[in-house]
């Protein structure tokens, strides 16, 4: 059965930084792909077909080293949890009979993308993080790893690009993510009480339609409704009668001239609209008397 020399926990979403450090470890120790696990990372995951829960429970507690990359996203994966807490049941102390005291299976807490030591809970606050945004922690967890494996380290020198490599990923993570935090946040945001308006949306203006003008109804001049519409007092010998069956009598609509208000409408005008016979009678025998 395979063993595994280090195992770093990790969440899917801080895998650039975790390449980063891998990279970062084979550089500094020569350590063969198959002794490290990294769950995310091509040629670092379990083979095909192992139980993921009982295969990463075993090379949890049975990692020489094992790294817990953290950060506010990864603490809230339900794995990096589940390994977190593997591993700290599996430590236990050692060597108290002969004086030294010390724990094996220990937890290498690793921050990443901005996480500061304020995220962490108990009982991971218990134990001493390292930044790996800061070089001097970096080369202090190389140091703390070989001590673990019984491995001396490459020179510094062949391996400080690839601790460049890692702070400069991380800062690029946690500047990613301030940056969507904060356009969220612009998005979610209502506008303070009365200091801004909401902007208000422009209508399409709606096309206006010409008014048609109604036509004037012409009077019609022959026959029995010519005499209706126009009675001439000066011909008192035509008697106007009922129009004819089939003859409509149109009423003529008086013109009216610019300006001229609708309401200015004679009382003659009136009684000969309504009574166009009575009117002819009427205006007849005034004019005798």
């Amino acid at each position: 059965m395979n063993s595994i020399d280090i195992f770093l926990s990790h969440s899917s979403a801080d895998e650039k930084v975790a390449k980063a450090l891998i990279d970062l470890l084979r550089d500094a120790f020569h350590i063969d792909s198959s002794k490290i696990r990294c769950t995310s990372l091509p040629g670092y995951k379990l083979k095909t077909g192992a139980h993921t829960e009982t295969e990463l429970r075993r090379e949890v507690q049975q990692a020489r080293v094992f790294i817990g990359l953290l950060s506010e996203i990864s603490l809230d994966s339900a794995y990096v949890l589940f390994e977190l807490g593997a591993r700290w049941g599996s430590m236990q102390d050692y060597g108290m009979h002969s004086g030294i005291a010390g724990l094996r299976n220990k937890i290498f807490p690793v921050l990443a993308a901005g996480a500061t030591g304020s995220i962490l809970r108990d009982p991971l606050k218990q134990y001493n993080a390292l930044d790996c945004e800061k070089a001097g922690d970096l080369h202090q967890l190389i140091n703390d790893i070989g001590n673990e494996i019984n491995q001396q380290p490459s020179n510094a020198a062949a391996y400080q690009d690839k601790i460049e490599t890692v702070i400069r990923v991380s800062k690029q993570l946690k500047a990613k993510r301030t940056k969507d935090a904060k356009s969220g946040t612009a998005k979610d945001a209502a506008p303070s009480g009365g200091d801004k308006k909401p902007a208000a949306t422009k209508r399409s203006p709606t096309p206006k339609t010409k008014r048609r003008s109604r036509p004037v109804a012409q009077p019609r001049t022959s026959g029995v409704s010519a005499i209706l519409h126009h009675p001439d007092p000066q011909r008192p010998d035509l008697v106007p009668h009922s129009p004819a069956p089939g003859c409509e009598v149109e009423p003529v609509r008086p013109q009216r001239r610019a300006g001229q208000s609708r309401r200015l409408v004679s009382a003659d005008t009136l009684f000969w609209c309504v009574d166009p016979v009575l009117f002819y009678y009427t205006s007849h025998f005034a004019s005798e008397a």
